[in-house]
């Protein structure tokens, strides 16, 4: 059976560990890292009608109204209107397919994610790996965040370089393209202004007493609380309730550790220049933190936020090049054994989906067969994995 995700992640296994071998060959380093990014985004890009999601993506797409339609007052949909708009001009305007319309999203996210990586001086293929490995859904099935990221992404290039009008506007589309986002860039531009203050020992107090408040609270209960008497629609409500409502258990003491640096990391850099990408890195982990048993609605923020941490993480340990060699090497071998874990689980997986949606249908096998006919077998697919597998698994 051909998968395209686990054909991605070890190709990006192979060429990162490559990369290692010789780190600072900038040279060399930067060859293998184009090649990996190329690799990728090809491999996203020539998808076919793949994944679960289409099943209710591509009816949307093939039925979107004109935009006069979409903006009109009566209009009411499920989904975000920044997404309704952009397929509608893919559709209407340009008269794209739907394979054209999830190509140029890939395309874009790539984009962003090379503007990101170029921040980064030697490891951008591990980066890249990294990042790859932990957001397959993100690339491969998930539409309308993919595209929210992206545009969070530009958005926080455009506010490191001060160009705030493009900041501004990249948000509000953000925005409108995914219901997470807002909570995201409400949460992200909050942490920016913060930390451009004088970071002080008054400070460093503050946080603590905000920490201490914050494991006491039941976060939960607050926030359900709290999202009703938000002026949002009652679909965004209902999704943002669902979200909080799935838990997973973990050590509290995780999420201690975890805040716990955050103000360190705080207090220790008072006196230090933070960078954007610095800044948004440090909001996510502290989200991640606060938010660690809700694990779906954690899912939808992490993706923001990734490419960040990514390389903050690998900044820190180039630029401490001879401090605690060791940890870096084991951190390292745990990461490939969690691609080791991932690739495992991804074979088992697929081989237990009786659906066959793990099998995936690329734009070549339009030589050999027609887009109809690959479009009805795939929704086929979809529309048993929904129905059957997805239905047990929950």
């Amino acid at each position: 059976m051909f998968n395209i995700i686990c054909i991605t992640i070890t190709i990006l296994c192979v060429l990162s560990l490559t990369e290692l071998l010789y780190p600072t060959h900038k040279n060399f380093s930067n060859q293998i890292y184009l090649i990996a990014l190329f690799s990728t985004a090809f491999l996203s890009t020539i998808k076919y009608y793949f994944g679960p999601d289409i099943f209710i993506y591509v009816p949307m797409y093939e039925e979107i109204p004109r935009i006069e339609e979409i903006l009109s007052p009566g209009f009411k949909s499920k989904y975000e209107i920044g997404f309704l708009i952009f397929c509608s001009i893919c559709n209407h305007w340009f008269g794209l397919s739907f394979w054209w319309m999830t190509a140029i999203i890939d395309i874009l996210f790539f984009i962003a994610l090379h503007l990101v990586l170029k921040q980064l001086p030697y490891l951008r293929t591990f980066a890249l790996f990294a990042i790859i490995l932990l957001e397959t859904n993100l690339i491969f099935f998930e539409l309308r965040q993919c595209l929210a990221v992206t545009l969070f992404t530009f958005s926080m290039l455009a506010f490191n370089k001060e160009k705030y009008i493009i900041y501004a506007a990249t948000t509000i589309v953000a925005i409108l393209m995914h219901k997470s986002a807002s909570f995201v860039c409400m949460i992200t531009l909050f942490t920016l202004l913060i930390l451009r203050f004088k970071r002080t020992n008054t400070l460093f107090a503050v946080s603590m007493v905000f920490i201490v408040v914050f494991l006491a609270m039941p976060l939960k209960s607050l926030l359900l609380a709290m999202s009703n008497y938000l002026p949002l629609d009652a679909n965004v409500l209902k999704s943002i309730q669902d979200h909080l409502t799935i838990e997973r258990r973990v050590q509290v003491i995780f999420m201690i550790y975890a805040l716990v640096l955050y103000v360190g990391y705080i207090y220790f850099s008072r006196k230090k220049e933070l960078k954007t990408w610095h800044a948004v890195a440090v909001c996510g982990l502290l989200l991640i933190a606060l938010f660690y048993q809700y694990w779906f609605f954690i899912n939808r923020l992490r993706s923001y936020f990734l490419p960040f941490i990514a390389i903050y993480i690998i900044n820190l340990a180039i630029n401490n090049r001879g401090y605690q060699p060791l940890i870096k090497q084991m951190s390292v071998a745990a990461f490939y054994c969690l691609f080791l874990v991932n690739l495992s689980n991804l074979y088992k997986g697929n081989a237990n989906l009786k659906s066959g949606i793990a099998e995936t249908s690329t734009i070549f096998q339009l030589r050999n067969e027609s887009a109809e006919s690959i479009k009805a077998r795939n929704m086929q697919k979809a529309k048993t994995y929904w129905l059957t597998e997805y239905i047990a698994k929950e």
